[in-house]
């Protein structure tokens, strides 16, 4: 398997399936053989399947990356890759396009990760196997998707990212019937499977890297309380003296409404479109201490610009 660049750059191709409720079914199943058949491509690094964010939108997508451009070029005009849109084309009722980036943002949920060291020459087995498993979980209440990353000049072993919304329905997948029948048959497969749990401290505003961990609680907090400072002055200023005649209680419950979903779709996802911030969060293995205090430095400044905008305002 090829190893992932030791720079920041990650070519990404980003497919996307849009149609309605009903299709389903098809296009998880569809994006996951995908996701499987890339794995062996030229200059491959990771892909993952993301079902629709939101209650009624119908988009699937998945995210291959790969070492460069050009490897998604060699993937695009494969015939895997081709015999794979011609098996689409009988569902008419799902468009696809195909789009590549330079970088690709994942999505934080819930999440367990799974390490497995697959024996030798068992490796296509296993993937067939893993394409089951991928199918059969995101049929599962609270599936958000799954991220893969077959083994590399560093890390020996398949890593698979199990997302859910909340602990309980990954649980309840864990411990289906369904999932257990599929592991039956996953010891003539691999030599040992490893699970870890995916935590941060604050689940869904930040992301975690591809070993699945999240970054320093103490980042995580200063990110955190640059976004939502200036949200909580604004609700001081504008949103309280609208809600005077509302009882404090309430008032204060749809205050807190107000900051933590500006924080979550608003202030937080804007921070991490800023390459420095990912950088910062993620630091990489020859970061040093002087790295993490310019970032301090640049947070310092920003708090002090912050309190700026809103003093005089609030001291009127």
């Amino acid at each position: 398997m090829s190893q992932a660049p030791k720079g920041d750059t990650i070519a990404a191709l980003v497919t996307k399936l849009a149609g309605t409720s009903n299709d389903s079914a098809t296009a998880t199943t569809w994006l996951v053989k995908q996701m499987m058949a890339g794995c062996v491509a030229r200059g491959f690094v990771s892909a993952e399947v993301l079902p629709p964010e939101c209650l009624g939108e119908f988009e699937w997508t998945l995210i291959q990356k790969f070492r460069t451009e050009a490897d998604i070029a060699d993937w695009r005009n494969s015939e895997i890759h081709r015999a794979g849109l011609k098996e689409l084309e009988p569902a008419s009722s799902l468009k696809i396009t195909e789009e590549s980036f330079d970088n690709f943002g994942t999505r934080g949920n819930v999440a367990s990760a799974v390490f497995t060291e697959v024996k030798s020459g068992m490796e296509s087995k296993y993937q067939e196997w893993e394409g089951k498993m991928q199918i059969a979980q995101a049929t599962y209440p609270g599936y958000r998707g799954a991220y893969v990353q077959p083994p590399t000049g560093e890390m020996k072993k398949w890593m698979t990212l199990i997302r859910f919304d909340t602990p309980e329905t990954l649980n309840h997948w864990f411990n289906s019937s369904e999932r257990q029948k599929l592991l039956m048959s996953s010891p003539e497969l691999v030599n040992s499977v490893e699970f870890k749990g995916v935590t941060s401290s604050f689940p869904g505003w930040v992301p975690v890297d591809e070993s699945g961990k999240g970054p320093k609680n103490w980042k995580t907090f200063l990110l955190v309380l640059l976004g939502l400072y200036p949200v909580v002055q604004l609700e001081l200023m504008y949103l309280n003296p609208v809600l005077k005649p509302v009882p404090g209680a309430v008032a204060n419950f749809l205050g807190n409404v107000g900051s933590v979903a500006a924080t979550t779709w608003l202030t937080m996802p804007l921070f991490l479109m800023i390459p420095f911030f990912k950088k910062w969060l993620f630091p990489p293995k020859d970061a040093t201490t002087m790295d993490d205090m310019k970032g301090l430095l640049v947070l310092a400044v920003l708090f002090a610009i912050e309190v700026a905008i809103f003093w005089v305002p609030m001291t009127r």
